[in-house]
């Protein structure tokens, strides 16, 4: 806790502008899990998933991966949904994504109160997008009905992407 009040007043200090720190929480009901057909040792299995959970780039999920399949055999899909969601949920965290939840055939996206979203790129994402909206309550509703996970992955990484501010 320490550090990261001298980090923010550090960064205050230099003018530079305080990382958002945000956990988010990604629901989107998909299988996605090591199973123990795959990995039998839980401990080992323990260790891939803290391995998992760490990674935060698509380069690092392709390293663990790689390892994976050289050590386990090829990975199941439900083990490649994991690595998928875990790139997913940094993107999510640095962009001030609170939570995402998979319900009635949307995903529903909300943002930190000082989440970093350039308003008119959401504007623009909810024009385009059909079925989109953006609620006053401030979540933002994307149509996934019928969906398959994989797909489920693609949407919200392609709508991350596009809200992301690129300086």
């Amino acid at each position: 806790m320490y550090v990261r009040l001298l980090e923010e007043t550090v960064h205050e200090l230099k003018g530079e502008e305080v990382p958002l720190e945000v956990h988010s929480t990604l629901n989107l009901g998909l299988d996605i899990r090591i199973p123990t057909e795959y990995i039998a040792d839980e401990q080992q299995r323990l260790r891939a998933y803290k391995r998992i959970a760490d990674a935060v780039t698509q380069e690092d999920c392709d390293r663990i991966l790689a390892e994976m399949e050289d050590r386990y055999g090829p990975a199941p899909e439900t083990v490649r949904l994991l690595l998928r969601f875990s790139v997913l949920k940094s993107m999510a965290q640095k962009l001030g994504v609170e939570a995402v939840d998979r319900r009635q055939g949307a995903l529903n996206v909300k943002f930190h109160k000082d989440s970093r979203i350039d308003p008119m790129r959401l504007m623009q994402l909810v024009a385009k997008t059909e079925g989109a909206q953006f609620t006053p309550a401030g979540v933002l509703r994307l149509p996934v009905d019928g969906a398959a996970p994989g797909q489920v992955l693609d949407l919200l990484g392609e709508r991350l992407v596009e809200l992301a501010v690129t300086t």
